[in-house]
């Protein structure tokens, strides 16, 4: 898939550098990041001549730049996207999986400043987030904003029992 586009060179459309970003996110390594960041200086250079940005391809790249571990570029290119649950989903990931709770708790924060709508996954991010962080006020404080709507949802009720469960071993171990 990545041969063949790299063939197309001057033919780069907006289908074509999606597949393309993808395709070097699913490699989720240093061979996938480095061609990655090649083909998105292309990019940039077009949408620069242009006059222009493709949110969905720039938003292909941040989740390229996640997958790939490169979490430098990835916070650079969030600060400068229109933000939606979506990308906000993408970066809460990131920092989970890199055991950083504080900043996804940052972006929650975020998106209430914003007034962009939380849905169930960016709720299990935050309460996954929560469970790391271990602290109990911070939990109840935080859980006492999940909608009502959310309550019967599986997943949700599954990850408030895990950060439970986490908040009792902490307060045993203390």
């Amino acid at each position: 898939m990545i041969d063949l586009f790299l063939k197309l060179d001057d033919q780069m459309d907006e289908i074509n550098f999606l597949v393309f970003f993808n395709a070097c996110a699913e490699l989720g390594n240093e061979k996938g990041l480095k061609l990655g960041k090649q083909i998105y200086s292309k990019f940039l250079s077009q949408q620069i001549k242009r006059k222009e940005f493709n949110e969905k391809v720039l938003h292909a790249v941040l989740n390229m730049f996640i997958k790939c571990s490169d979490i430098d570029n990835a916070e650079k290119l969030f600060k400068q996207l229109n933000k939606n649950s979506i990308s906000y989903g993408c970066m809460m990931t990131m920092y989970n999986n890199q055991n950083e709770s504080d900043k996804t708790l940052a972006l929650y924060e975020e998106m209430k400043r914003e007034k962009i709508e939380t849905d169930e996954l960016i709720w299990i991010l935050i309460i996954n987030a929560l469970a790391e962080l271990g602290d109990l006020l911070t939990c109840e404080l935080i859980t006492s904003e999940l909608p009502e709507k959310f309550f019967n949802n599986i997943q949700i009720q599954n990850a408030l029992i895990n950060m439970w469960v986490s908040e009792k071993k902490i307060i045993h171990n203390q």
